[in-house]
């Protein structure tokens, strides 16, 4: 019975003590002592204002939240940033040694001080801080994100991409390795990066239309076209019908063209054109003349290309001189004008098109029709 009172006394002194709780932010796990809800309350305003921008608004609302039972190194990283950002260096210091003097392993409280150091432009010391967050929390994304960021500004990318790489099973990290790959138009790191990326995440219709076009202009379009099998049947229909046209199904490439809408392309100009690729002429002809009729400058050079295929030389001759001198694809047009011609039999008249140094004489061209 004489220990009693002393158990009473140890307990009484552990209920004291705040508890550790687990909070997402930002999409990340941190643990850390409970928040009552009054400090909780004014934490969420600070951190509004500082997305805002507001920085003196986000600094008085941490101190609010400091005001609770017990301090959390996640608010004092929070305040010691816009401290920061506020041009307070000393007070934003002060703040990170008082966190660190809180908890010394806190991810918070290096993640700051990275960003910080950073931003002062000390991109060694900064990487330092990442690196000593990434050690005391080897399961969390946010300092593997930021120390890729790090080295990327200090141009190490290949150190960058081990980093993420080896960022564990964080659909953050992946995405962000899938990024900077796509970045540095690197079609087979990309590759790489979504498949890796999916194994942890649903597949975002951006990302792999991104990764797919990479695929497709380095020429490989059997893995674009595998890719492009994980979206939505009806989604990047284009893309869909330059990688079939690419792989050589040109049969497949003219039947997603028959059953899918104009609209799905981007409207009938770009219709147009992939009709043209795919061969089927007399539809990107009848697409090319509902284009220009919108006033779709692009789509005349489409008509006159596609009238020349179809052996309508006084047509294509017409189109190609309706194309605005000062437009980009005027050369193209005078191009296409002096071969409509000279298939129309008009010999001298074309070699004189050819020879012009610009396209303001096709608009002296009769009608040859």
């Amino acid at each position: 019975m004489r220990w009693a009172p002393l158990f009473a006394l140890i307990l009484a002194c552990g209920s004291r003590r705040p508890p550790t709780v687990a909070r997402i932010m930002s999409g990340e796990r941190h643990i850390g002592p409970f928040v009552s809800p009054y400090a909780y309350e004014h934490f969420v305003r600070a951190e509004l204002a500082a997305l805002a921008g507001d920085d003196e608004e986000a600094v008085a609302e941490y101190e609010l939240a400091r005001l609770g039972p017990a301090d959390d190194t996640l608010v004092l990283a929070r305040l010691a940033e816009a401290l920061d950002r506020l041009g307070h260096l000393e007070r934003a210091d002060r703040t990170l040694r008082e966190g660190e003097s809180l908890d010394p392993a806190s991810e918070a409280i290096w993640l700051a001080r990275a960003r910080i150091l950073a931003r002062r432009g000390d991109l060694r010391r900064a990487m330092d801080a990442a690196a000593r967050a990434a050690e005391l929390a080897p399961e969390s994304a946010g300092p593997a994100l930021l120390l890729a960021e790090l080295l990327e500004r200090a141009d190490a990318t290949p150190r960058a991409a081990a980093v993420l790489r080896a960022a564990g099973r964080s659909a953050a990290a992946r995405r962000r390795r899938l990024a900077a790959a796509l970045a540095q138009g690197d079609g087979s790191a990309a590759a790489e990066a979504l498949e890796a990326l999916l194994r942890v995440a649903p597949p975002r219709t951006p990302e792999v239309a991104a990764t797919a076009r990479l695929a497709l202009d380095e020429g490989r379009p059997a893995l674009a076209l595998h890719l492009l099998g994980l979206l939505d049947p009806e989604a990047e229909a284009a893309l869909r019908v330059r990688a079939l046209l690419a792989a050589g199904r040109q049969t497949d490439a003219q039947r997603l063209l028959e059953a899918t809408p104009p609209e799905a392309f981007g409207g009938p100009g770009p219709y147009a054109a992939l009709l043209l690729r795919a061969g089927l002429v007399e539809a990107a002809i009848e697409a090319a003349e509902t284009a220009v009729a919108l006033g779709d400058d692009q789509a005349q050079l489409t008509l006159g290309t596609a009238r020349l295929a179809a052996g309508d030389a006084p047509g294509a001759a017409e189109a190609f001189a309706a194309v605005p001198p000062a437009t980009r694809i005027a050369a193209r047009a005078q191009a296409g004008l002096a071969e409509a011609l000279m298939l129309g039999g008009l010999d001298a008249l074309a070699r004189e098109v050819a020879r012009a140094p610009g396209h303001e004489r096709a608009q002296e061209i009769p009608d040859v029709r």
